[in-house]
């Protein structure tokens, strides 16, 4: 028997600047706002033309959009003790930062490197998303969705969640047929560091340098003994410095993934601007090559600072695209095209946009 809800949580001709973090000015034709499980039920759903929103920090809306969006706000959290370990059952709707906090509180460990990580739970494994070493692909038990199709709700394991930098099938299934209800992770008890991305590792070893003294204890003795809290509050200050905070700056984070090439291209590329970084791909799932970053490549052009009306490069960090206030939907687009093209032009390299940029049918 179907659930009759007691009020109706669609909006029509709703307002989505505040509910971008990029904030551009944009309107649908209807809001569903998704707060329990039998709000899944509602007819709204059928709609074809759906988006699906969680805390909106990677989505960018570049037009009005002539259809149905959707707000997850699924909420809720449950355990399942296993001895050394913890299965957690959340809500797509909560807030990923503040489950990483509630996680170290418990003493549950896995995820602390994600912290201060915007947006919510249900959109963290579409993005697969990453930080200083850990991608939340890592403790991934199951994710629940619900169907469109079917109206019932279908697990995904993390094999059929195909995970990869930075893109899971959730990005790619037509017509969002699969809506992201609940995520399960599988958690330590046991805290284990995982501080060997280069900038963690260097900024542990200088907050910790006043307690290193000759023969005594060595930094990397302490990286590898810091606490998960002292881990976490160290990648939040690395994370403010480099990161603009969404509530005063507007912007989705990192604008553009970092892109991966052969083997052979990175050597050519290494050869003429020896300081460009690269890591090896090791990933199966990414396939063999280089990933290279696209915030030196960016940085390098010139384009820190650089703006197009209110869309902007954020000053300190080249791979974060800012509004300053007034942007339009114009402004961004000519911007996102000057830094692909010029970065295609020096560097043979393609720039692939990170967030979600949602843009009506012509």
């Amino acid at each position: 028997m179907r659930y009759r809800m007691a009020r109706d949580p669609l909006i029509h001709n709703a307002d989505l600047s505040a509910l971008s973090t990029f904030r551009l000015p944009a309107r649908a034709d209807q809001l569903l706002s998704l707060s329990s499980l039998e709000d899944l039920e509602h007819s709204a759903l059928l709609d074809p033309n759906l988006v699906i929103l969680g805390g909106g920090s990677n989505t960018v809306f570049l037009s009005d959009w002539p259809g149905l969006v959707v707000i997850n706000q699924l909420k809720g959290l449950s355990v399942r003790d296993e001895g050394d370990e913890v299965v957690i059952s959340v809500g797509a709707g909560e807030s990923w930062h503040g489950l990483v906090r509630h996680c170290l509180d418990q003493g549950w460990y896995g995820i602390e490197n994600l912290i201060l990580i915007p947006g919510s739970v249900g959109g963290a494994p579409i993005q697969n998303i990453g930080a200083y070493g850990v991608e939340i692909s890592s403790v991934i038990e199951q994710v629940i969705c619900w169907d469109r199709v079917t109206r019932a709700l279908k697990p995904f394991s993390p094999e059929a969640c195909q995970f990869a930098y930075r893109d899971s099938v959730f990005k790619h299934m037509p017509d969002h047929r699969y809506l992201i209800t609940q995520v399960d992770l599988r958690l330590s008890k046991t805290f284990t560091p995982q501080a060997n991305y280069p900038s963690l590792k260097q900024a542990l070893a200088q907050q910790s340098s006043r307690q290193v003294t000759a023969g005594d204890v060595t930094a990397d003795d302490l990286e590898a003994t810091a606490s998960a809290r002292v881990l976490a509050a160290t990648i939040m200050r690395l994370r403010r410095h480099r990161l603009p905070d969404p509530n005063r700056i507007a912007n989705v984070g990192s604008f553009f993934k970092n892109p991966i090439v052969t083997f052979e291209q990175a050597k050519t590329l290494a050869a003429t601007f020896p300081q460009l970084p690269q890591w090896p791909v090791s990933d199966p799932s990414r396939g063999q090559g280089v990933k290279l970053s696209a915030a030196w490549m960016i940085e390098h052009l010139g384009f820190k600072g650089k703006q197009i009306g209110d869309a902007a490069v954020y000053t300190h960090h080249a791979l974060v695209l800012i509004n300053q206030g007034h942007a339009s939907a114009d402004d961004l687009e000519a911007l996102i095209s000057e830094i692909t093209e010029s970065v295609s032009n020096a560097f043979g390299v393609s720039l692939v946009p990170e967030p979600q940029l949602i843009k009506a049918p012509a």
